[in-house]
């Protein structure tokens, strides 16, 4: 009887020891499936961080394009500026033409290829700002400035000797007259075209 007695009892804690295990079992099972959802979570989120951040570099890349096309135009309007406060007949302004006609040139041999649509808009709106005395006293500066940037362009012995008196405003040692002529054209013209308006 006391055999029989201890029979039991190791069956019972047979199906203890099994139950236990059992339940750890399910219990592990349960952390598992738990852990492969977080998983499956956080791979969800990676993606969605990942397409997010592909957008911002399309993105930044689409909006660093259109500035790689864009001109300065700064030089150009400081040259127009230049032609605007010319003032004739006054000391030194032989010289000062010079300076102002070699900032010209300056600008067109950096720019490179022409931008003739931004200049006639600059050219246009610079001179619609000036009443009819300024736009006039503009137009005879330029006749000057246009001149002096010629000798220059063209390398004359005079246009040397006034630079170096001038201080040698000019940049490079040649520039393109094909481009000063176009320049001289959209000026001219924008000028006539606001007279008549």
């Amino acid at each position: 009887m006391n055999k029989g007695f201890w029979h039991g009892i190791a069956g019972v804690a047979t199906v203890m020891v099994i139950g236990v295990a059992a339940w750890q079992f399910i219990s592990l099972h349960e952390r598992v499936h738990t852990l492969e959802e977080e998983m499956n979570v956080l791979l969800a989120q990676t993606q969605v961080l990942n397409n997010t951040l592909a957008e911002m570099d399309t993105s930044s890349e689409e909006m660093e394009e259109p500035s790689s096309d864009t001109v300065d135009m700064a030089g150009f309007n400081e040259a127009l500026s230049g032609i605007g406060n010319f003032e004739q007949g006054t000391a030194g302004s032989s010289l000062k033409s010079y300076t102002v006609a070699a900032g010209l040139l300056n600008w067109l041999h950096d720019v490179g290829t022409l931008p003739t649509q931004e200049m006639e808009e600059q050219t246009y709106h610079y001179l619609n700002a000036l009443d009819d005395t300024q736009l006039e006293n503009f137009a005879a500066n330029f006749d000057t400035i246009r001149q002096a940037a010629e000798q220059i362009a063209d390398g004359t012995e005079d246009a040397k000797a006034l630079l170096e008196d001038a201080g040698n405003p000019q940049q490079y040692d040649s520039y393109s007259r094909t481009d000063l002529d176009t320049t001289s054209n959209i000026i001219e013209q924008a000028i006539e075209g606001v007279k008549a308006a």
